[in-house]
């Protein structure tokens, strides 16, 4: 029916507005209707023209006078869906007729009338960042009073909630950061990198397959345009952390996010399985990603917070390796602070640290999102910065490609030696966002520039920059693990840097990464982003072992019962430690990976494993123990690993004595890795925390930061934590 072609959503699909399940709907209904799929197809073209024509014309400019004017007083700008997507697809043939009038008169009638708005905002603050976007919805541990207003102006001044702009206005910011020239862009540049006062430069044009053509645009026009306000640019927050603090104004209604459910590991007895297999993990994303919450003033989402990743998100003074072994591997006993009749259990990897002349070559394709859902302060513009960041620190025979996708996906620059460190930048000045997602057909290209580039014995590595917000091609995310699962046997290596809020989909993320032979984290800030790619350059790009797996056997003549905490997301069937087709985790050059254990030890109360009605039709076995298990062994641990380049594992084997030390004892990396772990359970309610409180949390990492600026953040967050918490 013709009346079915007005429908809006019709439109919304062909410019790349739907996502999810309404993508979805609309992909099939389009696949079965020719009719409908030669529709759409004019809808795209015609909008095409559209575009041509409305970046040939030249754009109105705001005088610099003027646009400090406005950053000093906005309070920020209702966000609109751009024009094009409000035209359905028979009004935008007869808009393409009418382009020049309207290119000429609607931007300065527009313009004027924001300046005019804008004249009657109140002056702005100064000494704290306004954040205007609409953060996840918060969460309260149970129990617990309401989370602290936000300082930001009341909403009943402000017009409703659904209006309000999504730019983040803030950053964390280190002051060394910008002792490159190439990175010491102010954060209100780049703010104005998105705003309609002056276009940055040009935007990609992009098609499949081939090299990118620059091409003249507008520029946003969009509420995250100015951003939300003035960031406060002293050094403060966060004991001499660089940190900055940022207020959030709350609508739940606008939050997408997607984090998958988990469960924490529970007690299992050692009679009935006295065998514990899991994959490493170096992610450091949930930490990342938990801060930026507490920051905004909300709790995480339970299932925003990945225990080990946490953990691993802080170095540890484990060895390096002696024994020609790609790292080392410590263990440690205690009492579990937050139950001293449990012992705590530390298994701790040290990574080899390559001397800089040993290091083969890189062969680094960047992957960036440009689509429309990238267009917000502390998306694009962080991403570029970051890059341009990692692009200061590579060596002369490391090569750089980069490969973007929105709507559709292309080269914009071929691999190129990082002596040409101009062309590299200015290839990344050039971008700007706007489009759908098609995130799939960039996962190919960039896979297929990496072959083309291939460094035999090197380092071969695709790092994809995103909000993980996939609406176009293959979306799902089954679609896009399996898709990424296929490139991994490439032997090339995946790292996955998740930006933005709002609409960031971790879950996405996680799985990219776990299936992609790689390694995933959030960057929220420049700091951050100079933490995983300058500090722990090594580890996030230089992977020393692969399908890394740890089996814990444990003796039941001293212990009970035992949980993992955390790695919920990375257990194994104990079968398949020894099947070296199973994949498991990578750890790269310099990494710490750290496990915690909760032991039960004999004779302790054991906690509730649930039963079993008795067999039937046979008795139960009663297994005979070993001469071993007579020793003074309390576990035994194992690990396999395969070389980056090898496909056969090899095992290294640990023995841990029984043992029994009060926590006080304990080293200060098991007491620090233990606080960390008491917090993540806090914030997770979870059961097993016991009667631990954030103030002994508190104690506990604050005695034991050794004047590291991360592990005095921790403590800056576990206070802001308490904050939010009534019982403290």
């Amino acid at each position: 029916m013709i009346d079915d072609f007005n429908d809006p959503l019709i439109t919304a699909y062909a410019l790349g507005e739907l996502d999810g399940q309404e993508a979805e709907a609309m992909k099939d209904r389009i696949e079965k209707d020719p009719v409908l799929k030669k529709h759409v197809e004019d809808i795209q073209a015609t909008a095409r023209v559209l575009e041509t024509e409305l970046g040939a014309e030249e754009k109105p400019r705001l005088a610099v006078s003027e646009r400090e004017s406005i950053f000093a007083g906005v309070a920020n700008r209702p966000a609109r869906r751009g024009f094009l997507w409000m035209i359905s697809g028979g009004v935008l043939a007869a808009a393409a007729a009418s382009v020049i009038a309207f290119t000429v008169l609607v931007p300065r009638a527009t313009m004027e009338d924001q300046l005019a708005d804008l004249a009657k905002l109140p002056p702005a603050a100064t000494e704290i960042a306004r954040v205007e976007t609409p953060p996840p919805p918060p969460r309260e541990i149970p129990g617990t009073r309401e989370a602290k207003p936000s300082l930001s102006k009341d909403k009943s001044s402000a017009g409703p909630v659904s209006e309000e702009a999504d730019a983040m206005a803030a950053y964390a910011f280190d002051e060394s950061v910008s002792e490159s020239a190439a990175v010491e862009e102010s954060l209100a540049e780049g703010l104005n990198s998105a705003a309609p006062a002056e276009a940055r430069g040009r935007r990609m044009e992009v098609a499949q397959g081939n090299q990118a053509q620059p091409k003249k645009m507008m520029a946003p026009t969009s509420g995250s345009a100015i951003g939300g306000g003035t960031a406060g640019l002293g050094k403060g927050g966060f004991g001499g952390a660089g940190m900055y603090m940022a207020q959030m104004d709350v609508d739940a209604s606008m939050n997408t996010e997607a984090y998958k459910f988990f469960e924490d590991n529970k007690f299992k007895a050692v009679a009935q399985d006295s065998l514990s297999t899991f994959s490493t993990d170096v992610d450091t994303a949930s930490y990342a990603n938990m801060r930026r919450y507490l920051i905004g003033g909300n709790l995480p989402p339970k299932d925003a917070v990945r225990t080990e990743e946490l953990i691993n998100y802080f170095n540890y003074s484990y060895p390096q390796p002696t024994d020609g072994k790609p790292f080392s591997v410590t263990t440690e006993v205690a009492a579990a602070p937050w139950n001293s009749k449990h012992q705590l259990v530390r298994i701790g990897l040290k990574g080899l640290v390559l001397p800089q002349a040993e290091r083969k070559g890189s062969n680094l394709v960047f992957l960036l999102d440009v689509s429309g859902s990238m267009n917000d302060a502390n998306k694009l513009p962080l991403v570029q910065k970051s890059m341009k960041l990692l692009v200061e620190n590579l060596n002369a025979k490391d090569r750089v490609s980069i490969v973007v996708y929105a709507g559709a996906t292309g080269v914009v620059l071929s691999s190129t030696a990082v002596s040409e460190k101009s062309k590299i930048m200015a290839a990344i000045d050039e971008l700007q966002a706007g489009g759908g997602t098609d995130g799939a057909s960039g996962i190919e290209l960039a896979y297929k520039e990496a072959a083309k580039h291939f460094i035999k014995g090197g380092n071969n590595r695709v790092i994809l920059a995103t909000d993980g917000d996939f609406n176009i091609g293959h979306t799902s995310e089954g679609e896009l693990t399996r898709l990424i699962q296929e490139k991994a046997k490439s032997g090339v290596f995946l790292s996955v840097l998740g930006f933005g809020m709002g609409n960031y989909k971790d879950s996405t993320m996680q799985a990219l990464a776990n299936k992609g032979n790689g390694n995933h984290a959030y960057i929220d800030s420049l700091r951050e982003a100079k933490k995983v790619l300058v500090e722990q350059a090594g580890g996030t790009l230089h992977t020393i072992a692969k399908d890394v797996k740890i089996q814990v056997e444990f003796n039941p003549k001293f212990v009970q019962q035992y949980r993992l905490i955390g790695y919920e997301k990375r257990m194994l069937a104990h079968q398949d430690f020894n099947d070296d087709k199973k994949d498991a985790g990578e750890i790269g050059e310099g990494h710490t990976v750290t496990a915690l254990y909760e032991v039960i030890p004999v004779g302790v109360a054991a906690a509730a494993t649930g039963s079993v009605d008795a067999l039937k039709y046979q008795a139960p076995k009663l297994e005979a123990t070993t001469a071993s298990a007579a020793a003074a062994e309390m576990m035994t641990v194992k690990l396999r690993y395969k070389k980056p380049d090898g496909d056969k594992s090899q095992l290294i084997e640990k023995t841990v004595p029984h043992e029994t030390r009060s926590f006080e004892s304990a080293s200060s990396d098991m007491k620090f890795a233990a606080s960390v772990a008491g917090f993540a359970m806090i914030l997770r309610d979870s059961e097993f925390k016991g009667d631990l409180k954030l103030s002994r949390v508190q104690e506990i990492a604050g005695a034991n930061t050794g004047g590291d600026d991360y592990r005095k953040e921790f403590v800056e967050l576990i206070k802001k934590a308490r904050t939010l918490d009534s019982k403290k």
